[in-house]
């Protein structure tokens, strides 16, 4: 068995004292991308995806790719077609009761430091 060098450990580039990293709870905003969730607010509150891409100035086939990995994401469809729109699952429903108010949160913090910085 092989015990370990408490001078440094190679593969964390950690040495005796650091401390630990504090930002160990961000790694899950490493498995989706951030832009993601606001295409769901988007979708949620246009419900078509039409309108979405329009909304967002990109091409519809970028927001199936959004929906796709959403999906994939949250482990639902999340959207169900309805004629020519959308109607969001329950899950949806609390995906989006949930993520609204920190989206709120984090743009009034931006838009407050953009301010604030000139």
């Amino acid at each position: 068995m092989k015990v370990m060098d408490e001078t440094n450990d190679a593969r964390s580039g950690r040495h005796p004292g650091d401390r630990p990293s504090q930002c160990n709870h961000l790694d899950i905003f490493s498995e989706i991308d951030f832009n993601l969730m606001v295409t769901f607010l988007v979708i949620f509150n246009e419900r078509n995806l039409n309108r979405t891409s329009e909304r967002l100035d990109v091409k519809q086939s970028a927001i199936s790719n959004a929906l796709a990995k959403l999906r994939l994401h949250f482990n639902d469809v999340l959207f169900e077609r309805a004629g020519y729109d959308v109607r969001p699952t329950r899950r949806a429903e609390l995906i989006f009761m949930e993520l609204t108010p920190a989206i709120n949160s984090i743009q009034s913090l931006l838009q407050r430091e953009r301010f604030s910085a000139k």
